[in-house]
């Protein structure tokens, strides 16, 4: 663990990210109004919302259902804590963003990527982000997975600084890492590979074996635990195992077929037609260069790259960004290491003033872009938030047939809190990732139950179910009871 000297340096690493993030004043407004103004990403709400609840009564934990990452650690616990201090979502946003970017820079840095670099990296990233808030910028929202890097850089830390021989160090690493995998399952699929592979080439593989086995033992016990109190979670059995054991007989097939599509840019994530190839070269790049460079952390982080995708191939998870974070990190983390290793001093200086001129270039052309993206943000922010007026007033005391995206976002933003209730478009009661006593006082879950229906895309049927008012809501329609 760090001591009294480690907290300190950390500390000024922390003052100092802090003063450059200032300085630099990155337009981080396109992800938040892109996110909630373009679009109603209401599971990047769970968290503020989760913690709006805790404050008022721990008995609330119980009636939520979370989703399969739960994001606990420390997505929940930091907005709880900083909404005692303020409740306006945007700052709530802006402090997660800027505590996400310094988990990226301590992750770089426990793999020897030198602080400034990190930073650069770290701010690389939110340019990519600020460019591209649909698909890059969801590494900054929370719940999204962004934390990852945060808890792989103190459990890779754990592991480097310990020798785990003995029995005693290594359940102590497998208790923080079960903590961990209980708020963010994908370490499985991002952190799992590296650390399998960092075992193997370290020859400590009864000692990763060890790990891993008490890690999912401790895992499985929290999560036993975690039923028997009654807190709501996600079902092995929604998980479909029976599916995912018949993609693994066809692993060979799909593994072949999905690396080319991929590797080849086949996919709709931007930027990924040149990460994927790029990330290749790497790969073999690193392999030959690993043992000059004495350190086999740059060749492990991109080979974990492919595992991971073969996992989203073999189960056939969407290939979206938040999936994929890892990607352009690798792309940008493995140059900057050379840089750091391999060239002089000069020649470093000259390399990172060339590339700090080519992010001024790139900054400067993409600027007046994006303030155009955001004024357009704005404008269609604010006029959700006009919809969610009259709405109130319109609606007031009145529970309304909804759509899941829009329940979580209602509750946020509206002031009197609009009773939407979640449904599929076919009907179905849905509370995924909400909280079941916002539902208690309903008589009846059945769609002929209720008079007042706000959906984004209205079947004929609804539609001649009710009359639609004419209230300018973007994609909301707004259908209510006939009049007799």
């Amino acid at each position: 663990m760090l001591t009294s000297t480690g907290w300190f340096r950390e500390g000024i690493f922390c003052c100092a990210f802090l003063i450059l993030f200032s300085l630099l004043g990155f337009q981080t407004e396109a992800i938040y109004y892109y996110h909630f103004g373009e679009v109603t990403n209401s599971d990047a709400l769970y968290p503020y919302l989760f913690g709006l609840d805790l404050h008022d009564s721990i008995q609330n934990v119980r009636t939520w259902n979370f989703p399969p990452s739960s994001t606990w650690i420390p997505d929940v616990l930091l907005l709880w804590f900083v909404e005692s201090f303020t409740s306006n979502l945007e700052t709530l946003f802006n402090v997660y963003l800027v505590c996400v970017l310094y988990g990226l820079v301590y992750f770089l840095r426990v793999l020897g990527l030198h602080f400034l670099n990190g930073v650069f990296l770290s701010f690389s990233f939110l340019l990519l982000g600020v460019t591209y808030p649909r698909e890059w910028g969801q590494f900054f929202l929370p719940s999204f997975h962004g934390m990852e890097f945060l808890m792989m850089g103190i459990l890779f830390h754990q592991i480097k600084i310990r020798r785990l021989v003995r029995f005693r160090e290594m359940f102590l690493v497998s208790i923080l890492f079960s903590l961990f995998l209980q708020s963010e399952l994908w370490l499985f699929v991002h952190f799992v590979p590296f650390l399998a592979l960092y075992f193997l080439f370290t020859k400590r593989i009864q000692s990763g074996i060890l790990i891993l086995i008490l890690t999912l033992v401790v895992f499985l016990t929290m999560k036993k635990w975690e039923r028997m109190v009654g807190l709501g979670s996600f079902q092995t059995h929604q998980l479909g195992w029976q599916g995912i054991f018949l993609n693994l007989m066809q692993l060979p097939t799909m593994a072949l077929d999905g690396l080319r599509i991929h590797l080849f840019g086949l996919t709709s994530v931007p930027l990924s037609e040149y990460m994927f190839p790029m990330t290749t070269v790497l790969a073999i790049f690193m392999f030959v260069l690993y043992r000059k460079l004495g350190t086999i952390e740059p060749l492990l982080l991109t080979l974990s790259i492919f595992l991971t995708l073969l996992f989203l191939i073999c189960l056939k998870i969407e290939m979206n960004a938040r999936y994929l974070y890892s990607l352009p990190i690798v792309v940008l983390y493995c140059p900057l290491f050379l840089i750091q290793n391999i060239l002089s001093k000069y020649v470093q200086i000259i390399a990172m003033s060339l590339l700090l001129l080519f992010s001024y270039l790139c900054v400067t052309k993409i600027e007046p872009i994006n303030q155009q993206k955001i004024s357009a943000y704005k404008e269609k922010f604010q006029i959700r938030m006009e919809c969610l007026q009259k709405l109130e007033i319109t609606l007031s005391n009145e529970a309304v047939f909804s759509e899941y995206w829009l329940t979580k976002y209602s509750r946020a933003y509206s002031q009197n809190r609009l009773h939407l209730v979640p449904f599929t478009p076919d009907g179905i009661y849905y509370p995924w990732v909400h909280n079941t006593k916002w539902d208690q006082g309903l008589v009846s879950k059945e769609i002929s139950s209720f008079r007042w229906k706000i959906l984004r895309n209205p079947n004929s049927a609804q539609k001649e179910s009710g009359i639609l008012y004419p209230i300018p809501c973007l994609d909301w329609q707004i259908i209510g009871p006939k009049i007799p």
